[in-house]
């Protein structure tokens, strides 16, 4: 890559040599005068004439780069030396040694319900990837790569390929780049956290070899309604962009819906309720999950009407795509956005994110004790920081709660709520630990950790909602465009009787009954199991109750996908070790938490000890996991992660893991481990496994508790599911 005048723009560097292979530039001058002219100039006849002088050169560099891509070149020893950070040390690419390559064989992108939180925006990715000339495959058959079962039907972007650097850059989940003291512009890519969708990551070579095909147009499908079980209502879940598009048209149309106060089977608080024969005027339009609202079940909510809405700038482009009705006008709007803050005292509704907006609404004293705090480079400058954060949310307000509890959420202006007024409710928090910040640059980022990310406040006839990060930018961040709509439905009157929206009417229902349908499950950040809509395999049927109850974990209907792990499931189950989600469903492909293994290791031993305490600032006593880690400490299978924190919710790594069960194997087995060397002698990734968790691992390997996730990795940082705990425990308890 060459650097031509005054200065290489941070997302020419990103992207274009990437892009085109070998070669990007950008021009910029520092002055509107005639010398920043004369030095553009130059500077472009310099870039021409060193084009046509090295030409065969360039034109041999970017095919170097792309036969690199088709090889899937490990290139980590020669690239080493131009990977610097600020101290412009060489520190050459970041979580992997030199034997490791950094481009994984696959990233894999299913759209199966069980395995993909966010089906539209996965398509969407799809022909995005298409639309920059990056080759994208499709499985043909079912394949089981790395424990996990990926159906037909599965994207596969198969790294051996000349634009591997361009699939990267969008699919890898980025670089803390916060070491340097100034950064010129945006640098987080990362689609599968800013558009929220799962997608995953394998390394073992030729697993989809033969298995699938390539992929050259991807048509995003609609809802069909009909393949959905019969009911005169239904729920629209708030899960994705499309849902949000299609309650606005709904809205425009004078069509009811309804914002449900509570969660149901299936749906979170903050779903959308509304009729069959309303929502067919829309369901072939959006990609929606929808589930079926029988006559019985609460109906609590708010009575939506179109709200209209001021906001200004370019964000309001991004509020007319989702279907809301913009003005500027601010004395006219329902709601305000970052905008009219001098009507907030009047009583209008007031959203409000970003640096900027804190402090404006500090200075207008309308929320009695707001304050705020700016993190700060080493010049003392608040400058554009920018990156991806892991967030604690609310699952008790309709504004958050159809988001997971934990989610990677997206700023550009770092700012984090020091004092919340009295009377205000907390939707978020910053999170913690050591997977806090994933990428982006944050110096001092440590500084927001478990502080209040956003609130809302309605007392004495002031409605405001203040984030602390920034909810749009530039339309890349739209997994959270979500939470600004729902702002929005919270803030805007309710419709009334003399609004007139239409409730639809009754249809008939038909003669043929519908494909048997299982329930979601809901409030959780694992995928869910929904009314598909395209035409999928018909769901396993619902079982029906006999005069001899089945054993607990015999009724789990979502185990096809890890027919491996069936076994350990059901045993641990009817030993009550292990609990569903719900009554059919055991999740077995969602994360483990750390709380959430330790209960597991707990009942295992039945070590509960209900006046154990836990002396961990971010455990509460009226947590449901409070007894549980409080009894692992207690018997040394666990310890917290620092600065008297525990970390509970935060998924737990195979590496902790291991140590857990290694500590048990040692206290109630009598185990130890013989040879520590020999027994990661075959994991190529050893150097990665912490030095504290080395023996643990080492142990576990050794007594066939755990084997690598290929031949040679053990991946020590990968994230642990349900599936992969269910079987390390019963091979543990079975052990002599």
């Amino acid at each position: 890559m060459q650097q031509v005048g005054m200065m290489l723009r941070q997302p020419t560097q990103l992207y274009m040599p990437l892009h085109q292979g070998a070669l990007g530039h950008t021009i910029e001058v520092p002055e509107l005068n005639e010398d920043s002219l004369d030095a553009f100039y130059y500077a472009a006849l310099g870039a021409t004439d060193y084009v046509i002088n090295n030409k065969q050169e360039l034109f041999l560099n970017q095919l170097e780069i792309f036969k690199r891509g088709i090889q899937n070149e490990n290139t980590n020893a020669a690239v080493k030396d131009y990977l610097i950070n600020a101290q412009n040390e060489s520190i050459g690419r970041p979580g992997v040694d030199e034997n490791t390559n950094f481009f994984p064989e696959y990233y894999i992108l299913p759209v199966a319900k069980d395995l993909q939180k966010n089906d539209l925006e996965t398509y969407k990715m799809v022909q995005y990837l298409l639309r920059n000339n990056v080759k994208v495959e499709r499985t043909t058959a079912s394949v089981t790569v790395d424990s996990v079962v990926y159906p037909a039907g599965t994207y596969v972007v198969n790294m051996h390929q000349a634009k591997r650097g361009y699939a990267n850059l969008v699919l890898y989940d980025g670089l803390d780049v916060s070491d340097f003291n100034e950064m010129y512009s945006d640098t987080v890519q990362n689609f599968s956290a800013m558009r929220g969708f799962d997608r995953y990551i394998s390394r073992s070579v030729g697993a989809f070899t033969g298995k699938t095909e390539e992929v050259s147009g991807v048509t995003i499908p609609s809802t069909n309604l009909d393949q959905s079980p019969f009911e005169q209502n239904y729920v629209i879940k708030n899960s994705n962009n499309d849902a949000i598009k299609a309650v606005n048209e709904l809205l425009a149309n004078h069509k009811a819906v309804t914002l449900l106060e509570n969660g149901g089977t299936g749906y979170e608080k903050g779903s959308f309720l509304v009729s069959r024969s309303n929502l067919r005027t829309v369901s072939s339009k959006y990609l929606l999950d929808i589930v079926p609202f029988s006559a019985a079940e609460n109906r609590t909510g708010k009575l939506l009407k179109a709200p209209k809405v001021a906001i200004a700038g370019a964000t309001a482009f991004m509020l007319k795509d989702l279907g809301f009705n913009v003005t500027t006008d601010t004395v006219a709007a329902d709601v305000l956005i970052n905008s009219g803050t001098n009507l907030i005292a009047t009583g209008k509704p007031f959203i409000g994110y970003g640096r900027t907006m804190l402090k404006t609404v500090k200075g207008l004293k309308v929320l009695p004790g707001l304050d705020y705090s700016t993190p700060v480079n080493k010049d003392g400058k608040e400058d554009a920081h920018e990156g991806l954060f892991k967030a604690e949310v609310s699952q008790d307000n309709v504004i958050t709660a159809p988001y997971a509890d934990s989610e990677y959420l997206y700023t550009v202006s770092a700012a984090y709520i020091t004092k919340v007024p009295e009377g205000a409710e907390i939707l978020a928090k910053y999170g913690s630990g050591a997977d806090f910040f994933k990428a982006g640059w944050w110096p001092n980022n440590e500084a927001a950790q478990d502080q209040v990310l956003a609130l809302t406040y309605n007392t004495d006839n002031i409605h405001v909602t203040l984030f602390a990060n920034d909810l749009m930018n530039k339309y890349h961040p739209q997994n959270q465009f979500r939470l600004l709509a729902n702002s929005i439905y919270a803030a805007a009157p309710a419709a009334t009787k003399e609004d007139g929206m239409d409730n639809g009417v009754n249809e008939p229902e038909p003669t043929t009954p519908s494909t048997p349908w299982q329930p979601s499950v809901t409030s959780t950040p694992a995928p869910t199991v929904q009314p598909s809509a395209t035409p999928t395999p018909a769901p396993t049927p619902t079982v029906q109750p006999s005069a001899t109850p089945n054993p607990i974990g015999s009724n789990f209907t979502d185990l096809g996908k890890v027919a491996w792990a069936v076994s350990a499931i059901q045993e641990l189950a009817a030993k009550g070790i292990l609990q569903g989600v719900s009554d059919n469903s055991f999740a077995p492909l969602k994360e483990v938490t750390r709380a959430e293994f330790i209960t597991m290791i707990v009942r295992a031993f039945d070590l509960l000890d209900v006046n154990s305490p836990a002396a961990f600032s971010d455990v509460k006593a009226s947590d449901w996991s409070y007894g549980y880690i409080a009894s692992g400490v207690k018997n040394g299978l666990i310890n917290g992660v620092g600065n008297g924190k525990f970390d509970p919710n935060r998924a737990i790594t195979r590496e902790e893991m291991a140590i857990i069960v290694s500590n048990a194997l040692k206290k109630f087995k009598g185990k130890s481990v013989s040879d520590t060397n020999a027994a990661l002698a075959n994991f190529k990734d050893q150097a990665t496994i912490a030095a504290y968790g080395k023996e643990a691992v080492a142990l576990l390997t050794q007594e066939g508790i755990v084997q690598g996730l290929t031949a040679d990795t053990f991946g020590p940082k990968n994230i642990a599911n349900r599936a992969q705990a269910a079987v390390i425990i019963d091979r543990m308890l079975k052990l002599n």
